[in-house]
């Protein structure tokens, strides 16, 4: 069962993939702190809390780009405020870093994700650069949550998926000809190996283990993915202000 505090802090969020961003803020937060549960943490005193949060935003200051800061303790302060901690945020805001001038971020080119695209031989793989690059979609919408009743075939070759399902921030998206035909021929090698494909299966799963269940792809596994074609196609970027100048 979740703890009260989690349960109070989650009824206060309306959007999935706000939930998914805060609930990393608050796993960050804990992995600082080092508590045995957020139900512990809330019987503290507030003084002790305020330390606890002071000393946590202190170590982002010196570990994260200033500009992610702010975005990094929203999470934080949703939980106390949810859970009736009266802290000091206005003394906690004063902490926060001035904001730097962001560079310019580039986009990828065309000829870069061709490059992503020949240099893997994985058909989930290219799937994905084709399905990112066709999108313009963030990581972060694909989850458990995304699987092929959201996908639709739509007239010369194309596909339509729906992203961000069922929160304010849904909305429709469209593939090439191409990045759908990738897609598919991803989809027909899962067939091929005996997996049954329905709308409830994910539209990108984990790597396949024969007789095991489809595994829906995380964040994090698809960041990693993305981090080695890069890697493995040659391409360079540019670390500005802790971030990489393409995106």
């Amino acid at each position: 069962m979740a703890e009260r505090s989690i349960v109070r802090f989650e009824q206060g969020i309306k959007s999935r993939q706000t939930l998914n961003n805060y609930r990393d803020h608050l796993k960050n937060f804990k992995n600082f702190a080092k508590f045995d549960s957020f139900d512990d943490l809330i019987t503290k005193s507030v003084e002790d809390i305020q330390t606890i949060v002071e000393d946590y935003l202190i170590h982002i200051k010196e570990n994260r780009n200033p500009n992610s800061v702010p975005i990094l303790m929203l999470g934080v302060r949703h939980f106390f405020v949810m859970n009736r901690i009266p802290l000091y945020w206005e003394i906690i805001r004063k902490m926060y870093p001035p904001r730097q001038k962001s560079a310019g971020f580039k986009p990828w080119t065309t000829e870069q994700i061709r490059a992503m695209i020949n240099t893997t031989t994985s058909k989930r793989n290219r799937a994905l650069i084709h399905f990112l690059a066709s999108t313009g979609a963030r990581v972060g919408v694909i989850d458990d949550k995304f699987t092929m009743k959201y996908l639709d075939d739509m007239n010369n070759d194309c596909k339509a998926v729906l992203l961000y399902q069922n929160d304010n921030e849904e909305y429709w998206a469209f593939l090439t000809p191409e990045a759908s035909k990738a897609l598919d021929e991803y989809h027909d090698e899962r067939r091929k190996r005996g997996e049954i494909l329905d709308e409830n299966s994910p539209i990108f799963r984990r790597d396949y283990s024969c007789g095991k269940k489809a595994i829906p792809m995380q964040r994090s596994g698809i960041i990693s993915v993305m981090y080695r074609v890069i890697n493995n196609a040659g391409l360079e970027r540019t670390k500005v202000n802790h971030h990489f100048d393409i995106r």
